[in-house]
This record gives C-alpha cells, structure tokens and sequence, in this order.
C-alpha cells in the first residue's frame, strides 16, 4: 500500500504522571492532532516514552552490546521507525557518537524490519530519539517482537538509566511490555534477559497513526470479533495515497468498500450498516488471510459522485460471511474522513 507518515515532536511524558501532567500529555497530543489536520496526514508515535531530563545516564561501556526489549502486540498495528536514544550534550559529539543498527526480530529471531541509525545528526530527532525510517511493517495481535540496538563501546553514546532514576517508561496502549534483553560483544538476537524496562529507554520504535473517526458498531464475524475499518495515507487528494483496511474478516471471503455522505445505524445482514445515502461502491477485493485492504484511487471514482477538497465522506467495509450463517455477510463499523487539497 502507498503510505505517507508523519511523526510528532509533542509526546513528552512527565515522572510520576499526576493528573494534572497526563491532562497536558493528552492535550499536546489533540493540540499536534489539529496542527497537522489542514495537511490530511496521520499522526504516528512512539510506542514508549519517558521524562529524559529526570534520568541519569551511563557514558562508558566496557564492551560492544545489544540491548533490546521484547513486547506483545495487542492489536495489528504498523511501525514506520525505529530509533535509538540520543542525550544531546554532553555527548561524545553533536548528535549521536556513532551509527546504530537497529531491528525488529520475531522471536524465532527472523528479521522483521531493519536500519542504520546513522552518526551525528542527520536522523531526524523526536522525544529523545533519532529514528531511521523503515518500509512500513506491520506486526500481528497477538505475536510477540523484539526491537534492539546495536550500542558500541567506542565512541559510546549514552544510555539513559530510567531503573536507578526512579522515572516509569510509558508504553503505547497497542503494546504491553514483557521484559528487557541484552547480549555482549556484538549485535546478535538477546539471549541474557533483564527484568527491568531499561533497554526501553535506549530503543523504541514509532506506531503510525490511523486517520478518520470511527463511529457506529461492528458485530462478531466468524473469525470470533468484529471488523473495525481503518485508514492509513493521508486524505489529500493531491498526494492520493489512501489506503483502506478491515480487520478480522473471514479469511480469504471477498468483499467492498464502499463509501457515502451520512452515518446511520441500520441492522444489514448479520451486522449494520453504518453509512446511507448516495453510496459509492469501490472494487471486489479477496482478504489476505483476516486483513480486507483497498488503495484508493480518486481517478478511478465515478464522476457523478466526486470526493472533493473540503468534503468529508463515511466509509465502511461489506464481506461475505458464510461460514456464520444468517444472511451470509457482515459488515465493518465506519470511518469519517475529511479531504483536503
């Protein structure tokens, strides 16, 4: 699918989290929301976070050394990037010291999604991290990954120390942290675990973001849970990357997306259907494996029902359904999207 992503600068989270402090995480996240909304771009961010000022770090390391965590996906998501931590000053050199390989492994150790980190400055820098982009990846409910850092000891960049410092790291809702792996003398998959969320604070990766809002409700399909529909891309028109997803449906069932002006509420079939009026049909498609995905193509939409900068439209995935009975189809919730130029 064609993807454009954006990353956000505004996901700091404070030590001890208070009330007060988690109120302003959330709302520099809605405020970095609306600052991006005119350009149609999901937001990604990273899947752990913590306060950097309040820790201290180690600055020398006695040996070359893979230092990574291990977490559990809890639903289908894409990264975009994985990074490494980066103090800024005082640091070896402006930036980080040295390259860093970085990885996602599956924990049969098969490479998932890999980069380079590179020295200096040159990868861009959010909250703490410098990431190197990957060709979008996405990671399965239910599996469990490890992301992990190449750290060499010469020149050391510095590891930041979040156990001794008493500061929590906070994860993603889509991930739950299992626990912190490191092997010495090279960069090789982790065999020496660690029960601490230490290796979290030297590498992370970042989530992309989902557009729309969703509304209306899916029921259970044969697959044992509803299909809720999403969107990845961006809504510009210009760009034209829209890509549409629903997941689970009923492994490899054909089905459609189709899209219309208002949201309703209606029982259709062995579920509802969330969007009425003028409807417009896009093509079959045959879900790989539990995923129904569609890229849209704005050339391709029928001229009398035009999707146009300032319009917003309710989308919604039909599938068929045989294996539940019934009426032998079900359907997704809906997704809002608003387009822009």
């Amino acid at each position: 699918m064609r993807r454009t992503r954006v990353a956000s600068a505004l996901c700091q989270h404070e030590p001890r989290h208070s009330r007060a402090r988690r109120a302003l995480h959330h709302g520099l996240i809605a405020l970095s929301a609306a600052l991006i909304a005119d350009t149609g771009l999901a937001l990604d961010t990273p899947a752990a976070a913590f306060d950097a000022s309040a820790v201290f770090v180690h600055t020398t390391g006695a040996v070359d050394r893979t230092i990574a965590w291990e977490f559990t996906v809890n639903q289908t998501l894409e990264i975009t990037a994985i990074g490494v931590f980066d103090r800024g000053a005082p640091s070896p050199e402006p930036g980080l010291g040295a390259p860093h390989e970085v990885v996602i492994w599956d924990l049969a150790a098969n490479v998932v999604a890999s980069a380079t980190v590179p020295v200096g400055t040159a990868a861009p820098k959010i909250d703490g991290y410098r990431y190197a982009s990957v060709a979008p990846v996405t990671l399965v409910a239910g599996q469990s990954y490890l992301v992990a850092a190449f750290w060499p000891q010469t020149p050391f960049d510095h590891i930041p120390d979040v156990v001794s410092s008493g500061v929590p790291v906070v994860f993603h809702p889509d991930v739950t942290f299992v626990q912190s792996w490191v092997e010495l003398f090279g960069f090789t998959f982790p065999t020496i675990p660690v029960a601490s969320e230490f290796a979290a604070a030297g590498v992370n990766f970042l989530i992309a973001g989902e557009l729309g809002t969703n509304h209306c409700l899916a029921t259970p399909n044969s697959s044992g849970q509803p299909a809720a529909i999403s969107a990845s891309g961006s809504t510009s028109l210009a760009a034209n990357d829209l890509a549409l997803a629903a997941q689970p449906v009923p492994a490899g069932q054909n089905g459609i997306f189709f899209y219309g002006p208002t949201q309703a509420q209606l029982p259709f079939g062995n579920g509802f259907q969330c969007v009425t009026g003028q409807l417009v049909r896009l093509d079959v498609v045959t879900a790989v494996g539990d995923l129904l995905a569609f890229d849209v193509d704005y050339a391709t939409l029928p001229p009398q029902v035009p999707i146009t900068a300032g319009s917003t439209w309710n989308f919604q995935a039909w599938f068929r359904d045989p294996a539940a009975g019934g009426a032998n189809f079900n359907l997704s919730d809906g997704l809002e999207l608003a387009f822009v130029p």
